[in-house]
């Protein structure tokens, strides 16, 4: 079960449909008034590299999102 996949849909990494309803990382974060929030691809390393920093300078609540690829040709890097 993958924490944000609409409900009934089956993820290739299970046998079984989601039954809850997805979960917003975004929302919660906003919710509970984070200040910084920002998302940032894995593989753009000098990106990542500015998004973390300037999370920790950040004088407040900071919330970064890391995406990553999953892809079968990101695990022959």
């Amino acid at each position: 079960h993958t924490p944000t996949s609409s409900p009934g849909k089956v993820p290739k990494s299970s046998s079984m449909a989601s039954l809850d309803y997805p979960f917003n990382p975004l929302s919660l974060v906003l919710g509970a008034q984070a200040s910084f929030v920002a998302r940032a691809l894995d593989s753009d390393r000098k990106g990542l590299t500015e998004v973390l920093e300037a999370a920790a300078r950040h004088r407040g609540t900071s919330f970064v999102e890391i995406l990553q690829d999953r892809s079968p040709r990101s695990w022959c890097r």
